[in-house]
């Protein structure tokens, strides 16, 4: 826990524009997940994992979406952000073309 709080210290005294912007991203992602808008997505086997290739996406959503300003938060779109979560899972060779 010490070392996440060193981390975003220094990331904060080095960079503080992109350390607001990591911030706003994971705030943003965290609102995605509390807000049970991937519960479908989750495993039924009671453990409440997602499988790794969304877990995966969902990180890599998150760093590349846009942020959007809603209600005075910044936030993803949501419909947007989950369409693009689900590109990133979706496993290669399984293109619609």
């Amino acid at each position: 826990m010490m070392t996440g709080v060193i981390t975003t210290m220094q990331l904060f005294m080095a960079a503080p524009d992109k350390a607001r912007a990591v911030i706003f991203r994971l705030q943003a992602l965290g609102l995605v997940i509390e807000t049970n808008e991937i519960a479908t997505w989750i495993r039924s086997d009671g453990r409440g994992t997602a499988p790794s290739a969304v877990q995966r996406a969902l990180v890599s959503a998150a760093a590349e979406h846009p942020l959007s300003f809603i209600d005075g938060d910044v936030l993803f779109e949501k419909e947007s952000f989950l369409r693009r979560v689900l590109e990133l899972a979706e496993p290669r060779g399984n293109s619609r073309n």
